[in-house]
């Protein structure tokens, strides 16, 4: 039951004028409200409260936006249109005080105000607050008051003399509250207390974001504890080696941790081709004649070179530092040949050969 009996026909006419006067006022308040809304799922009241005049509230925009994209998603009833952005807001009682506080919308009259901090039009001049089970005070809705309200004060009392007044009442809302005659009986039994609001990401001691920071203030992804998204901000001036992204799927991520980055200033993670080379300064020499071979690498993490009297192993190698050197081999008496193996940043072995080999020799008969 709506308890529209508590509505006289006489202000009806008044009904008409006031709703259209807030319909007005929107344009002007609502819109320069739109984003001062703050919270969401980690608010502890969600649900929605009604009015026979107004319609529904919406006390979360979880109602109107479920996977909280900032985009409505045009259901239920009372919701803005589906594709329209709408900000995160929500309704939330402080445990240690008992007061509320935020933001509640209506589609036709806008925002409603928890926590208004003056004004109030009578006993208790307080805003809306729980003692026991009772709620008492005042909430407001914002476009009423204004010059162009047309008398409209927008205050919304959460009980009087009436019998049911609000209360709460194992985690749900009961009874009504009173917003005058443009706003009329507000029930309150779709208004939901959740204890506690679920744990965001900012506040829940995991590092989701994986850059080794963790919940707000430590991580720089977190706006404030309610937060539910740890990622770091892009900077605009970040390249691939320290945007804290693992852009080349190698779970390595930035420099110095990935081995594609040289610097933080490198923009691409991906891992370079690895580049070696040998050569000998003589490949065709007489018996028991002499060479020196040479080698140069890049983008190795180790090498081994090895032939005939030749065993180099270079050790771990710091990425991006070179692995060169030459080494002169003598007495050569057979056809020679050195192998420069080296492992690149991706685990793959990559080889190269120089060969030497013996000029004829020829006997006097």
């Amino acid at each position: 039951m709506r308890h529209t009996f508590f509505i006289k026909l006489r202000d009806i006419r008044f009904l008409l004028i006031g709703v259209t006067v807030v319909v007005f006022i929107l344009i002007i308040v609502g819109a320069s409200f739109w984003h001062t809304a703050k919270a969401g799922q980690f608010d502890n009241i969600s649900g929605w409260i009604w009015s026979d005049n107004i319609g529904w509230v919406s006390l979360n925009s979880t109602n109107c936006d479920a996977d909280g994209n900032g985009i409505s998603d045009g259901i239920p009833s009372g919701c803005p249109p589906v594709g329209v952005s709408i900000p995160t807001y929500g309704v939330n009682l402080d445990l240690g005080t008992g007061s509320f506080f935020g933001y509640g919308w209506s589609e036709n009259i806008g925002w409603i105000d928890f926590a208004p901090t003056n004004g109030y039009p009578e006993n208790p001049k307080i805003s809306a607050k729980i003692t026991g089970n009772q709620v008492t005070g005042w909430i407001k809705a914002v476009a009423g008051g204004t010059a162009e309200s047309g008398g409209w004060d927008g205050w919304i009392k959460m009980s009087g003399s009436w019998a049911n007044g609000v209360t709460l009442e194992s985690g749900i809302f009961k009874g009504y509250a009173w917003g005058s005659d443009v706003i009329g009986w507000f029930d309150m039994s779709g208004m939901v207390f959740n204890n506690p609001p679920p744990t965001s990401q900012c506040s829940d001691n995991i590092d989701n974001d994986g850059d080794n920071l963790t919940d707000y203030p430590a991580d720089p992804g977190c706006v404030d504890a309610v937060d539910n998204d740890e990622t770091d901000p892009l900077n605009p001036n970040s390249t691939q080696c320290s945007d804290n992204i693992d852009n080349d799927g190698d779970n390595l991520t930035d420099y110095p941790n990935d081995l594609g980055c040289s610097g933080s200033a490198d923009d691409s993670e991906t891992n370079p081709t690895i580049i070696l080379s040998i050569n000998a300064d003589s490949v065709l020499i007489r018996i028991g004649g002499q060479t020196i071979f040479t080698w140069d690498t890049q983008f190795v993490t180790s090498c081994t070179i090895t032939g005939p009297g030749v065993n180099i192993d270079s050790g771990p190698i710091v990425p991006y530092d070179t692995f060169s050197g030459s080494r002169n081999v003598t007495n050569i008496t057979e056809e020679t040949t050195l192998t420069l193996s080296c492992v690149d940043f991706n685990g793959n072995t990559s080889s190269a050969s120089a060969r030497v080999n013996m000029l004829p020799s020829f006997e006097e008969f």
